[in-house]
């Protein structure tokens, strides 16, 4: 029940703790069987999901639709905008800034491609590599690139773009990997991960001087867990192991060796879309209106927008990209 004290394992306290119950729930999204609870650790206050699951066992809740097609690999049009802005993204983090507010300012989807890097791109590292969206997108904007999921559908990636893949989790392949990185990204993979404070570490001694780790997540957001309840989109429990603050991430960063973390606010409105239209799904009389809450809607995208923008002026965004670099791969 919401109020009794479970015990989990803490990857930032790296221990076991004991952790409050914020809320129960199913699986919202594909309505698989189990019930999983939303726990706050009573020591450093991350928010975790339980009970805690195998590898084996959580890949039964990622169904085959879980992954799209491989799109094809195009040039973006505004690519040496792109570059532009990924070698001043490059040169901030290199001096120490630890806050960017570059989303006030550009579109959210130039952040996808927008890859920190010194001079010109070079080995790239997809970890959660997903259904190849942002590996073709990378290879597009010149990017050697290469690609790690734990799902099989990672080698249908692989041979679509003619790459090399590896199925598993990072530190269990890291040593059929090429190494020497210049970047290693991470997109809404983080949060699913069994061992994110691991994963870290070997993404850290894959990369080459200079290199960069770059992670997308959504961010824990009380007020809008109890907004939605269990139709927070967020949550998406049981896939999301962690619900991350940034602070968390910053601690799991200089757990893991990172001395620099840049830490960008988007102003997207995906997590707010999602959590409405998955909700709307379930109430019968208002099912039909769930196709105005789709992620795809420009007209709810623009309405939104100001709530996206005012939650990353101040700090409190629903999704962040972290930065991450450490001082001895900077020599």
């Amino acid at each position: 029940m919401v109020g009794d004290t479970l015990e989990a394992s803490c990857p930032v306290c790296r221990k076991k703790v004991s952790a409050d119950v914020l809320l129960w729930s199913g699986d919202i999204c594909y309505k698989l069987p189990g019930e999983f609870a939303v726990a706050r650790c009573e020591i450093c206050g991350l928010v975790i999901s339980y009970p805690e699951m195998s590898g084996a066992e959580l890949s039964a809740y990622y169904p085959s639709d879980y992954y799209g097609d491989v799109p094809k690999v195009r040039e973006p049009e505004n690519r040496q905008a792109l570059e532009r802005l990924a070698k001043k993204l490059y040169r901030q983090l290199k001096r120490g800034k630890q806050m960017n507010r570059a989303a006030l300012t550009h579109a959210p989807s130039a952040f996808d491609l927008a890859l920190p890097v010194e001079k010109e791109s070079g080995k790239l590292l997809d970890v959660g590599a997903g259904w190849g969206r942002f590996l073709s997108g990378a290879m597009g904007m010149g990017w050697q690139v290469e690609g790690v999921d734990f799902s099989p559908e990672i080698h249908r990636v692989g041979e679509a773009l003619g790459i090399p893949v590896y199925q598993g989790a990072l530190e269990d392949v890291c040593a059929k990997l090429s190494g020497d990185y210049q970047m290693i990204s991470m997109n809404h993979v983080l949060e699913h991960l069994d061992r994110p404070l691991e994963t870290l570490e070997v993404a850290r001694s894959l990369l080459s001087p200079g290199g960069v780790v770059r992670i997308q997540i959504p961010l824990w957001r009380p007020f809008f867990v109890r907004c939605f309840g269990k139709y927070w989109f967020p949550l998406d429990l049981p896939r999301h192991r962690w619900h991350f603050r940034i602070q968390d991430v910053r601690v799991l960063a200089k757990l893991a060796g990172f001395d620099r973390v840049m830490v960008l606010p988007e102003t997207g409105t995906h997590p707010w879309q999602s959590s409405l239209r998955i909700w709307l799904r379930d109430h019968p009389k208002l099912s039909r209106w769930q196709r105005f809450a789709s992620v795809d809607n420009r007209l709810l995208r623009a309405l939104l927008f100001p709530m996206g923008w005012y939650l990353a002026a101040v700090r409190r965004p629903m999704e962040a990209t972290f930065y991450l670099m450490s001082e001895g791969s900077n020599e």
